[in-house]
């Protein structure tokens, strides 16, 4: 076991003294969204125009359950939350065949801040279960903004996240059908910015899903 892994396994193991694995709702032990409490949060059938939203932000077992995977780092968090985003685009698995997954990128200071992306993860379990590609290090945040969720007029956020995004490899997505994946959606600015850019560096089709919708 090599240094980073021991290290990393240290910091799991205290994870686990100061947050125990237990459901955030039930308080169920070993799991941190259990079965039941999944099922609880309802699927949202609504479409937007190149996005689907899977659910609520409103949620109060969802928002706990988002703030706690991005602010208290638990990133087994990543798999159950995942599960909802599945069930939300079951029903249109021969389409989704077609496109691989992109996760919205997080400026490099972000990233080192929190050591993970959390789209990055809900992507990877998302494109697993349908075994279908996911593009990552193809579009890079290049503005360290103020965080979209701390905005709240809509001018001013999207003001905000212009010119963010950067393709960096237009060489994976020319011709490609995409779909953005992220965790929080409020006015779609983001997505739009990262659909924008991607379509002027080739891509041939870009959609999005979000975890929650503000």
């Amino acid at each position: 076991m090599n240094f980073t892994t021991k290290l990393s396994t240290a910091k799991k193991f205290a994870l686990d003294l100061v947050f125990p694995i237990q459901c955030l709702n039930c308080r169920k032990k070993q799991v941190w969204l259990c079965k039941e409490c999944l099922k609880s949060i309802n699927i949202s059938k609504k479409k937007h125009a190149h996005a689907l939203v899977t659910a609520s932000y409103h949620n109060p077992i969802l928002k706990h359950a988002i703030h706690v995977f991005k602010y208290q780092f638990i990133k087994d968090l990543g798999k159950p939350l995942a599960e909802l985003i599945i069930h939300r685009i079951k029903n249109y698995e021969s389409k989704i065949m077609n496109y691989a997954l992109m996760p919205v990128p997080l400026h490099k200071k972000r990233l080192k801040w929190r050591g993970f992306n959390q789209a990055e993860i809900l992507a990877n379990h998302t494109a697993k279960h349908f075994n279908i590609p996911v593009i990552n290090n193809a579009l890079i945040r290049i503005k360290h903004n103020k965080p979209q969720m701390q905005i709240k007029n809509e001018k001013t956020r999207k003001q905000n996240i212009i010119q963010s995004f950067q393709c960096i490899r237009p060489d994976l997505v020319k011709n490609k059908n995409i779909i953005l994946i992220d965790d929080v959606c409020t006015t779609g600015a983001t997505l739009s910015e990262c659909r924008k850019t991607l379509l002027k560096s080739g891509a041939r089709n870009v959609l999005s899903l979000v975890l929650a919708k503000t």
